[in-house]
């Protein structure tokens, strides 16, 4: 039995006890629009009943395919306030990735904004005939609803939707082991506890800005949605340069501000030795999601050398798991860059050997996390959840590590396959899925090569059957454009006559490094 249960804690209660708390404040802020708690709430309650009303269920899943915007977070808690689940995607996926998702997730309905809507909706109503759509401009002949005339002609809602802590709030798809998306649900709980977490270390004079990708749990689920709990602002900038970002936390006092990943981090440092800012108001600097390098790292000392800079590690599976923060003048900031501190309020980390067992302070192996912030599940792969928790419920997180004396983890290397580009994930079989498919390719393999700007660059090496076929890198990129998000396409495509393979059968990838190394010399030869 549950006590009191219409009003108990759960997302949706945590976002609307905030907002009437702060009512009359400005809790988001565009170039063309804002928010205040108050407008937040009455059109968040308005899309929640819409959604009712069109037909959704407490437990249903709703698809979000929106770009970083006041109309994303005003229907991702919409959807949370009706009971569904939401299901946020990138805004640039691909008519295949979209249906893959829609197939994967059953989702039950979509709330969109893109450019290719009408393509979009007519493949979503061919394959999804019952399928609830939402998106910027209604069609009659399609079936669709306009966001804005369900927020102007729904009645607020009506009562609080009954919805535990242990039930489902959303769901992030990342890259499978496979190439297929892998969905991550993560629970009323997971939510709030992150959420309540990070609030706490804000106030509600604080500004934030929003950089990452709202459709990933690190531009939702961490600062940006914690900053509306707390009360304060979040501000969307236009667009991602360097240059409308500095411009946006000048002009609008920003206090908390996300550096990664290292593109822009070095883009922002060489735009403050070029140009005049005032960046008196900031109050922290911030970084996650990533290694960072020491050269990074010093550089931002130098230029803020009285702002902390704290440094957190998480992932979609748990947010929130560990932090580290430099204050000024500490002896702490001649420590390893790949220190990512201790583990926060409920969250404990461990470190083990390929047997399990737990290994002392200062030895590096498999790194071990349990956190509140734990994801539930992964959607339909009971499998792959049986294999990632332990059956003391320990979480392997794929990364490898070590504690200090005191308990401070350092990321000493991954284990996981998944490349990390620009700030993005992104998992190899599924940019070699799609290369396998064109015509002329025999073999692949796709993997990530450091680089200085993209921290790693996807890579693709291919053998053809056709190695004098004309223009064949353009024809690849072209190919991959129709089926990949531009985020995963090849930074670099090398073609060979032979991929090597070890004894068992697999492409041996060290021994591909090596000869992508010597084609890359050949080719710096040949240009100088």
């Amino acid at each position: 039995m549950r006590l009191n249960s219409l009003n108990q804690l759960n997302a949706a209660s945590l976002f609307v006890a905030s907002a009437h708390r702060f009512w009359e404040k400005i809790a988001l802020r565009s170039a063309s629009e804002e928010r205040t708690y108050s407008q937040l709430e009455d059109r968040t309650s308005r899309i929640a009943q819409g959604l009712i009303k069109a037909g959704l269920r407490p437990g249903d899943r709703v698809v979000l395919m929106m770009p970083n915007g006041i109309q994303f977070i005003e229907a991702w808690w919409g959807i949370v306030r009706s009971g569904a689940v939401v299901i946020p995607i990138n805004a640039l996926a691909t008519k295949n990735e979209l249906v893959t998702i829609l197939n994967v997730s059953k989702a039950s309905g979509i709330i969109m904004n893109s450019k290719d809507q009408v393509s979009l909706c007519h493949e979503i109503r061919k394959s999804f005939p019952e399928m609830i759509i939402i998106a910027n401009e209604s069609d009659e002949k399609l079936k669709i609803s306009a966001l804005e005339d369900i927020v102007q002609a729904s009645p607020q809602l009506e009562m609080p939707i009954n919805i535990g802590l242990e039930d489902p709030c959303a769901i992030y798809f990342t890259a499978g082991s496979t190439g297929q998306p892998k969905g991550i649900v993560r629970s009323n709980q997971s939510v709030v506890w992150g959420l309540g977490m990070l609030a706490r270390t804000l106030s509600s004079e604080d500004i934030l800005l929003a950089r990452a990708p709202m459709a990933h749990t690190g531009g939702s689920l961490t600062g940006p949605f914690a900053i509306i709990i707390a009360g304060g602002t979040l501000i969307i900038p236009s667009n991602t340069s360097v240059e409308c970002i500095m411009d946006e936390v000048q002009k609008h006092q920003v206090t908390h501000l996300y550096v990664h990943p290292t593109i822009f981090a070095k883009k922002m440092l060489q735009y403050l030795e070029e140009n005049n800012c005032n960046l008196s108001h900031i109050k922290k600097l911030q970084w996650t999601a990533g290694h960072l390098p020491e050269s990074i790292r010093d550089e931002i000392f130098k230029i803020f050398p009285k702002i902390p800079f704290e440094v957190t590690y998480g992932m979609t599976e748990a947010s929130n798991i560990a932090s580290f923060e430099y204050l000024p003048n500490n002896p702490s900031r001649s420590i390893n860059a790949n220190c990512v501190g201790y583990p926060l309020l409920g969250a404990g980390i461990r470190i083990v050997n390929q047997h399990g067992i737990e290994m002392s302070r200062g030895d590096t192996g498999a790194i071990e996390i349990f956190t509140p912030t734990a994801f539930t599940c992964y959607l339909g792969d009971a499998e792959s959840a049986q294999q990632s928790i332990t059956k003391d419920g320990w979480f392997h997180t794929g990364d490898t590590g070590h504690l200090d004396e005191n308990g401070a983890l350092y990321l000493d290397g991954r284990t996981r396959e998944i490349i990390n580009t620009g700030g993005m994930s992104v998992q190899p079989a599924e940019v070699e899925n799609a290369l396998a498919e064109h015509d002329q390719v025999v073999d692949v393999i796709v993997f990530g090569m450091s680089h200085p700007e993209w921290d790693e660059a996807i890579t693709a090496v291919v053998t053809l059957k056709d190695p004098n076929f004309p223009d064949i890198k353009i024809d690849l990129m072209e190919f991959c454009r129709q089926k990949l998000a531009a985020y995963k396409l090849p930074k670099n495509i090398f073609i060979t006559t032979e991929l090597p393979r070890n004894t068992s059968g697999k492409i041996d990838k060290k021994r591909v490094i090596k000869i992508v190394l010597e084609l890359e010399e050949l080719i710096n030869q040949e240009e100088q």
